[in-house]
């Protein structure tokens, strides 16, 4: 994690001659509470200060980022196919109260979305990567709490694994950033 004084570091040689976007670039980087979540968001700053979108809150920063991974992925990948996929792999990881997933499983909900995973992984800045051991998991645990969040605010999924769910701070983040409230009471 960067510590403020190091982000501030790294955005002023980034944008050096760009003050104008080095402010807006704070602005965002400041629009995430989670202080691990920082090496990521910095990653993506350029995209994140490019995008046209308003990004008030943190989850709207997640979406640009996937946005913007979805649209690097072959034509023949629609974003809903990606996003079904993204969702359907982090349903899979809370109901087995773990980060990661089998090869196999990935494989087969991938044949289901009729989506080649090779391209999509082979990639730098992709949203899944494969560990040693050949399972998958995201490229960010925020990105995970992110689908969870956005799983329990639609209603396709209230989580039966409350203490993993309590793992994850950045979903309570999240979903508090969705309802609007200041406390989560599902989880207090």
């Amino acid at each position: 994690p960067f510590s403020d004084h190091e982000v501030d570091i790294y955005l002023r040689k980034r944008f050096r001659f760009q003050p104008t976007t080095r402010k807006k670039a704070k602005i965002i980087v400041n629009k995430v509470p989670a202080i691990m979540a920082r090496p990521l968001i910095l990653n993506w700053i350029d995209c994140l200060v490019e995008s046209h979108k308003k990004l008030e809150y943190s989850y709207q920063i997640y979406e640009t980022i996937i946005d913007r991974w979805i649209k690097r992925e072959p034509e023949t990948f629609t974003k809903g196919k990606l996003l079904t996929l993204s969702l359907q792999i982090a349903q899979w990881m809370v109901d087995n109260t773990t980060t990661h997933i089998p090869a196999s499983v990935v494989e087969e909900m991938a044949h289901a979305e009729e989506i080649e995973l090779m391209p999509i992984v082979a990639k730098s800045r992709s949203l899944l990567n494969r560990n040693g051991k050949g399972e998958y998991k995201f490229a960010h645990r925020s990105f995970l709490e992110y689908f969870l969040a956005t799983m329990v605010y639609v209603g396709a999924s209230i989580p039966e694994n409350e203490s993993f769910l309590h793992a994850m701070s950045g979903f309570r983040s999240f979903f508090d950033e969705y309802v609007h409230l200041p406390v989560f009471t599902f989880m207090v």
